[in-house]
C-alpha cells in the first residue's frame, strides 16, 4: 500500500502537476498565480479536463483533491498562521507529501524536508 501510493505520486501526479501547475494555479489580482493551488482551483481544473476529455487529467485531479487536506498539512510553511487548508497545496506541501509515503522515510533522522521537484 505505501509503495504504491508513492509511485502514484511521484510516478504519475507529481509529473502531471509539473506540466500543469501554472494552468492550475489561477491568476490573482495581481496578474499571476499565487504559488498555491486551492480546493476551487483544483475542482475547476478538473471540470475543464472533464469537458476537454481528459480523462486522465480529469481523475489525477480528483486524486490530488481527496488527497488535499493531508497534503496541505504536509508542510507547514504559512508564516501568517493562517489554516493551511484555506491557502492552498504548495509545491512544499507535495514535495514532504511524497517523502512521507517513501518506503526509505523510516530509515532517515528528522522530518523530510521539501525538495525542487518541479524545476524552474
Amino acid at each position: 500500500m505505501i509503495l504504491d501510493e508513492y509511485k502514484f505520486l511521484t510516478e504519475e501526479l507529481m509529473p502531471y502537476l509539473k506540466e500543469y501547475w501554472d494552468k492550475i494555479d489561477l491568476r490573482e489580482n495581481s496578474g499571476d498565480g499565487d504559488g498555491r493551488l486551492s480546493k476551487d482551483e483544483l475542482s475547476q481544473a478538473a471540470a475543464r479536463a472533464e469537458a476537454a476529455g481528459d480523462e486522465n487529467g480529469a481523475r489525477l485531479l480528483n486524486e490530488l483533491i481527496m488527497r488535499y487536506e493531508a497534503i496541505c498539512k504536509a508542510y507547514i510553511d504559512s508564516a501568517c498562521g493562517i489554516d493551511e487548508d484555506h491557502l492552498g497545496i504548495s509545491q512544499a506541501d507535495v514535495s514532504v507529501y511524497a517523502q512521507q509515503w517513501d518506503p526509505q522515510y523510516r530509515q532517515r533522522s528528522g522530518k523530510p524536508r521539501p525538495t525542487n521537484w518541479v524545476g524552474d
